[in-house]
């Protein structure tokens, strides 16, 4: 614990503490110092460090003291000598016994190595944090880069003929794609995470989870929810510049029609205009008319 520098300790604390809802942090917080096979200095040093680093509402420090004879005096003495030490603005209260700290929290709420039955595996709990931190992440980036593309797409102006617009299309779809493909990739990265979570009530029907796995179950709920909402948004703004690029598209090669066909008329115009000759004969003019017809 001493060995920890205080900027990662400040880390940790503020860390675990933002982790319950904004409801139940305000209610406060109770710590739980377990010091029985240390010695008094340990005790001191961490209600000094607490006093000086906590960054949320505590409320009440319960600390089991060491259980040497002479350790627990120690501790007693430098407690009611040295109080104003520790600058506390909450109580501290020494405890000498497991079962003296089951009259200030319930035993559901404790780990077994206090004598409680809260279902606790801290390899497990790291394991659920590490990846909610790492869907957090990606979530974000997630967010990022459909905002960024999205601008992109807006600030895009329509070209002005057909082998451009097709370029674009083609080009702002293949990007559409590959956004489809990293949200779905998160999708199931969430997913795959929320049933991870929820795996001990798989095994067993009558398993609740508990507070620490039902927070990460809503966070990571929560998190599954911006992001599809987020997909939703992405979507219906891609419709609408998909059908822009496709219209602009119908009317460049429109336009190009338009182009091909009248430079034909123009240059049809021009030959039948050569046609000034009415014909001096009906033989002369039955040949007229028939070179006439080829222009048809």
């Amino acid at each position: 614990f001493s060995d920890v520098p205080d900027k990662e300790f400040q880390n940790v604390m503020t860390y675990l503490t933002s982790i319950p809802s904004l409801q139940d942090a305000g209610i406060g917080f109770i710590l739980v110092i377990d010091r029985r096979q240390d010695k008094w200095t340990s005790v001191k040093a961490s209600i000094l460090r607490i006093a000086a680093s906590f960054p949320a509402n505590l409320r009440l420090v319960l600390v089991l003291r060491p259980t040497g004879l002479l350790q627990r005096t120690l501790s007693d003495l430098a407690l009611k000598f040295n109080r104003d030490d520790f600058n506390m603005k909450v109580p501290v209260i020494m405890l000498s016994s497991v079962p003296e700290l089951h009259g200030y929290i319930d035993k559901s709420q404790l780990t077994e190595d206090l004598g409680g039955t809260l279902d606790y595996c801290h390899t497990r709990w790291l394991c659920h944090r590490t990846a909610i931190e790492g869907f957090a992440l990606m979530v974000k980036q997630t967010a990022q880069m459909l905002q960024s593309f999205g601008t992109e797409l807006a600030e895009t102006e329509l070209p002005n003929d057909v082998p451009s617009t097709t370029s674009v299309l083609c080009a702002h779809t293949e990007k559409k794609d590959k956004a489809k493909e990293d949200m779905k990739l998160a999708l199931d990265e969430g997913r795959s995470l929320l049933e991870n979570i929820r795996e001990p009530l798989g095994k067993c029907g009558e398993q609740s989870l508990n507070q620490d796995q039902l927070d990460n179950q809503t966070t990571v709920q929560r998190l599954l929810d911006q992001l599809t909402e987020t997909e939703a948004a992405f979507d219906e703004f891609w419709a609408k510049h998909e059908q822009k690029l496709r219209q602009c598209l119908q009317l460049r090669q429109f336009e190009q029609d338009f182009r091909e066909v009248k430079a034909s008329l123009d240059a049809l115009a021009q030959k039948i205009a050569t046609f000034t000759d009415v014909g001096n004969s009906r033989a002369h003019a039955e040949h007229l008319l028939k070179d006439l017809a080829s222009f048809e």
